[in-house]
């Protein structure tokens, strides 16, 4: 019991800082390029779990966006941090590819890196966003192990939504 009520009394509110409304721009770019680029036909989706929900309804845009980002302001400072650089850098580089693409009828980043190049990138920026973090702040063996359990944590929850999302692409083509 009393580790419940330490657990409690460490949990924080909704946080918002810099990173997390950098991270909500990005999103927000992203969501709003990816429908403009699928419902005025300007290209083609190449993320394969959005893919068939695109095909069902374009609804699910902005649900498979934004509902992992609204989750990362209740995360600890180092995994809000971590996720909120990978969440901004994706959605960031995915908007400004779309954009290009609807603007200029180029989709430089995807053309030039490749869909997978970029996702790679965003993971090895908030990886070292989070390494960074924890070298500055953890202080001892115990406080990394804390927090790399806790980021571990949070990625099988961002997982999860992942596969929920590929189970319901798979099911509304069927």
């Amino acid at each position: 019991m009393k580790a419940q009520l330490t657990f409690l009394r460490r949990s924080q509110a909704y946080r918002i800082d810099l990173a997390v409304i950098g991270m909500f721009a990005g999103v927000i770019l992203d969501t709003l390029t990816t429908w403009a680029m699928v419902s005025h036909h300007r290209g083609f989706e190449q993320n394969p779990i959005l893919v068939p929900l695109i095909r069902h309804s374009v609804i699910w845009i902005p649900i498979y966006f934004l509902c992992r980002p609204l989750l990362v302001p209740l995360l600890p400072e180092l995994c809000r941090s971590a996720f909120s650089v990978y969440f901004g850098f994706d959605g960031l580089s995915g908007g400004v590819n779309n954009l290009a693409g609807i603007l200029y009828g180029r989709y430089l980043l995807v053309e030039t890196f490749g869909y997978p190049a970029l996702q790679v990138a965003s993971v090895l920026v908030a990886t070292t966003v989070f390494i960074w973090g924890l070298w500055r702040h953890a202080s001892n063996a115990r406080e990394r192990k804390h927090h790399v359990i806790t980021g571990l944590c949070w990625i099988g929850i961002f997982l999860l939504f992942e596969l929920a999302f590929f189970a319901v692409g798979r099911l509304a083509l069927s």
